[in-house]
């Protein structure tokens, strides 16, 4: 991926921040590092801000989760706190796939399984 490419996507993801999570992340700097370390992102939140960052975020969870926590550290904060060491974890993914039914397919992706582990 491009330099310019990668600042346009993080650029993306702090805008999002701004116009969905604003509340969220002021809540959570105040908290951190003290309480949990990761702010927790709805993906139907990110699906209907930008459908294809959504979805590139399935298909290539770790490159597009580097850029989203990388728009969090950059986030211009009311408080004096860097979130230098926060994570950012994506949850209510619009499927669920079945544990037994995991495979090759599902490697290096971004799937919600359910299922109980024995």
């Amino acid at each position: 991926m491009t330099r310019a490419a990668k600042s346009e996507l993080i650029d993306i993801f702090e805008q999002f921040y701004r116009d969905y999570y604003a509340e969220e992340i002021r809540e959570f700097a105040q908290k951190y590092p003290t309480e949990p370390r990761s702010l927790y992102i709805d993906w139907a939140d990110l699906y209907q801000y930008n459908a294809d960052l959504a979805t590139d975020l399935l298909a290539q969870p770790h490159q597009v989760q580097e850029y989203a926590e990388e728009a969090l550290r950059l986030y211009d904060l009311p408080v004096d706190v860097s979130l230098d060491l926060a994570h950012v974890r994506i949850h209510n993914l619009d499927e669920t796939t079945d544990i037994g039914a995991l495979g090759a397919r599902h490697v290096n992706t971004l799937v919600a399984a359910e299922g109980i582990v024995v």
